[in-house]
């Protein structure tokens, strides 16, 4: 399971869809098609303006990818608690170079953020069952 974390994202309400239900101009436009857990969880701790330290952090768990490469094997270990699981979401990118070596590593550090540039569209997903 891989976590992708989005930086400064915020997601809008809309009706979940299907992976066929995407319009194809958006599907012509990403690289990177995956359908994604949101999910916050506790971890090491980063310094938000050079002041508080936050140990919450937020981001995608991987769930099935539709188009492109992404290692799904790198989910951060080492005694994550989840505090949050919220509903499904379809992340389509077009990743810069650096976020695609990013994706494909072994191991993410939890750190390094996608830029919402490289965001094409996050839509609500129907629950796979």
């Amino acid at each position: 399971m891989l976590f992708v974390i989005i930086g400064n994202m915020t997601v809008h309400a809309q009706t979940p869809l299907d992976y066929g239900e995407i319009t194809d101009s958006l599907k012509n436009k990403a690289e990177v098609i995956f359908l994604g857990k949101y999910k916050s969880y506790r971890g090491a701790g980063f310094r938000s303006q050079g002041r508080n330290i936050h140990r919450l952090h937020f981001g995608f768990e991987v769930v099935k990818v539709m188009k492109g490469e992404i290692n799904t094997q790198n989910m951060p270990k080492g005694g994550l608690k989840y505090y949050k699981t919220s509903q499904y979401y379809w992340i389509l990118l077009t990743p810069s170079q650096n976020t695609k070596r990013l994706l494909l590593q072994k191991m993410i550090d939890p750190a390094k953020l996608i830029n919402e540039e490289e965001v094409i569209a996050i839509l609500s997903a129907k629950t796979e069952k």
